[in-house]
């Protein structure tokens, strides 16, 4: 019993030590403004095209090639929605009349939508060109490559550029990181239109359909970011889908 008692000041002495190293809290905040003034965005120009055709008669369109999913693009970032059509096609009027409504359904309004007839296209064979605004920020460092040898709460060296670069990929507008959008109240047309193609869109659960109705034939192609040139190919909802 005497040499418990005699453990009790070097516990205490040992306590006191390591009460009086500072500590920084997990909650500690930190001054980023300083860090996210070194990334600024830069708003460019991007353009993607999305082969489209149809098949005999019918006015129901599929992508034939180009980007592998322009429900990707943000409809306010893009600026200007060209449909090229054939010069010389027997339904060019109705199958002309899908495509502005596919385009339509992805949020874009109709006065960004221009229809140029091309003499380079077959009949059946149709183009959609998307002119949109995209956010380029400077590579960001690798978190790992920093000389702090442990996980406490430390800044690290990228996290103005992460934050920059993460902000710029979720906003609607690209050009809303240049000029600002004001104090504007959420459009209940876009709203409503994510909420109309959540419901209609096909079901996510592993027991919507039991595993024999799986087949090559009808598995849906793998989804993906937007870009120029992405070789995917991706169905175009048929008109009045949603």
């Amino acid at each position: 019993m005497k040499a418990r008692l005699n453990l009790l000041p070097l516990l205490t002495l040992a306590l006191a030590a390591c009460n009086a190293q500072p500590m920084e809290e997990a909650r500690t905040p930190h001054d980023l403004s300083g860090q996210l003034d070194m990334h600024i965005h830069q708003v460019v120009p991007a353009f993607s095209s999305e082969e489209i055709h149809f098949a005999g008669a019918s006015a129901i369109p599929y992508a034939a090639g180009g980007i592998e999913d322009a429900d990707g693009i943000m409809p306010d970032a893009v600026t200007q929605v060209t449909i090229y059509i054939p010069a010389y096609d027997a339904r060019r009027d109705a199958r002309t009349l899908a495509l502005k409504r596919t385009v339509r359904r992805r949020g874009i309004p109709g006065s960004r939508i221009a229809v140029i007839a091309s003499p380079e296209l077959k009949a059946g064979d149709y183009r959609i060109d998307y002119a949109y605004n995209r956010v380029v920020t400077p590579p960001c460092d690798r978190w790992s490559g920093t000389e702090v040898s442990n996980y406490a709460n430390v800044m690290q060296p990228n996290i103005g550029c992460a934050l920059a670069t993460n902000t710029g990929q979720m906003v609607a507008d690209p050009r809303d990181l240049l000029r600002g959008h004001g104090d504007v109240r959420p459009d209940p047309d876009l709203d409503a239109l994510a909420i109309q193609q959540y419901r209609a869109g096909p079901s996510t659960s592993s027991s919507a359909a039991p595993a024999s109705s799986y087949s090559p034939s009808n598995a849906a192609p793998s989804s993906g970011a937007s870009s120029a040139g992405g070789g995917g190919s991706s169905s175009l909802p048929a008109p009045g889908s949603q």
